[in-house]
């Protein structure tokens, strides 16, 4: 009796333990890139605002700013892949007076529990992924 106890017991340990992953193990992947420039005037500051997101700079003596962004992401579901590849597409680049403004943040927040993460967009929508890897070349 205890022995049938006793394996009952390590069944749904492993069952408890293996079965979130399991679960997660039906993944959809996608990666893209892009790429968006503009005019830069003289003489303005250039502020980049970046999250989660390896930056390559490079300069040149042009009046134009170019960034090219490499996307990779593995999610739940590619509904879920979608909507993340979407908000990284949405940055823009703004100017007020004399700053120039590129902002690529595209998640307010994430939260990972074993192999899960949850990540709320700037949008709202919440996303469940395996894995992303953001790349901009400036």
């Amino acid at each position: 009796m205890k022995n049938k106890l006793l394996y009952k017991s390590i069944f749904s340990f492993y069952i408890l333990i293996f079965l979130p992953g399991l679960l997660f193990a039906q993944s959809y992947s996608a990666s893209e890139s892009l790429s968006k420039s503009a005019a830069v005037p003289e003489g303005v500051d250039i502020v980049f605002t970046n999250k989660s997101a390896d930056l390559i700079i490079n300069t040149t003596n042009e009046n134009v700013i170019s960034i090219k962004t490499d996307i990779k992401v593995t999610g739940r579901s590619e509904e879920d892949v979608n909507l993340i590849i979407e908000s990284i597409k949405n940055f823009e680049f703004e100017q007020h007076g004399n700053t120039f403004e590129i902002d690529t943040r595209f998640y307010k927040n994430m939260m990972s529990i074993g192999i899960r993460s949850t990540m709320t967009l700037l949008n709202g929508e919440k996303v469940r992924i395996k894995d992303f890897e953001v790349q901009h070349e400036l």
